[in-house]
């Protein structure tokens, strides 16, 4: 009897909703997943309500597997989540300084064509202002920084669209590296590249990649730097998922600038990735 009551009560415990730890309904959290995915189409993909095991290990949501706030209906940005006008989203541009150590520098960002800056580390009013240190360590403030970061949303009208390639996503990222080994990236800059990118290239197969230099760039975001004697090698890899309607590069890219690689030189090294937002 005491068997069979016990067979009962276990069978009625299984069929009833798991609790996790903390008293959610893991159960019902699940199910909500499953009816009802990451959200409405129109809002950007964020993570759901989702049992609370898979808080562990490798996420596909807006900070891993995606640049930053995906649009689950068109494959770009989510353009309600970046203030600013303009059709891209200049993310995560690492901006490297080298020189004599012990220089002081003076770095202020211009915004052009009504771009909008809206991360910036450290955190920037007028100017970065600070002064090169041994290893080539940047201190601004009273803080050590191995580089200086900015995001910004732009219209890009001066965007090149005919130098460029189009593969898969893991030949995109050699050709990326590529071009930065070949314009003079030092080799912990391509390492925090290849530290960061692969992981936040959104969910595709084949990407197109339009790389924009100087030329292109000065007329988005420029920098207004002292000391006035610099060098500057700026590379942005404007990379849009290959589909029907993106256009298609009519022609191969070669860097037309390089490094100096001079310690004497100072000089001013920015990498970054553009998508597109809508």
């Amino acid at each position: 009897m005491r068997r069979k009551l016990l067979l009962t009560f276990l069978l009625l415990f299984l069929s009833l909703p798991a609790l996790s730890s903390s008293g959610v309904c893991i159960q019902c959290l699940y199910n909500y997943r499953q009816n009802y995915g990451t959200g409405v189409y129109f809002s950007p993909q964020f993570q759901a309500q989702v049992p609370w095991w898979q808080r562990y290990g490798q996420l596909r949501y807006n900070n891993w597997g995606y640049p930053g706030m995906w649009n689950s209906q068109h494959p770009s940005l989510h353009g309600p989540s970046y203030p600013g006008e303009g059709n891209f989203v200049a993310a995560k541009p690492n901006i490297y300084l080298s020189g004599k150590a012990g220089t002081s520098f003076d770095l202020k960002v211009q915004l052009k064509e009504g771009s909008t800056l809206w991360i910036a580390s450290p955190a920037i009013r007028e100017a970065w202002r600070g002064r090169i240190e041994k290893g080539q360590k940047l201190k601004v403030k009273n803080a050590s920084y191995p580089y200086l970061y900015i995001d910004y949303r732009t219209k890009g009208k001066s965007f090149q669209y005919q130098k460029g390639f189009c593969a898969e996503r893991v030949q995109v990222i050699r050709e990326m590296l590529g071009i930065l080994g070949a314009m003079g990236f030092r080799d912990n800059e391509i390492k925090d590249f290849l530290d960061h990118w692969p992981n936040k290239l959104p969910p595709a197969k084949r990407f197109c990649v339009f790389p924009q230099e100087n030329k292109e760039l000065r007329e988005q975001l420029d920098y207004l730097i002292t000391p006035i004697k610099h060098h500057s090698v700026r590379m942005n890899f404007l990379v849009m998922i290959d589909r029907q309607g993106v256009p298609k590069p009519s022609q191969g890219y070669r860097p037309s600038i390089k490094s100096l690689k001079s310690s004497e030189v100072f000089e001013l090294r920015e990498w970054g990735v553009t998508f597109e937002i809508k």
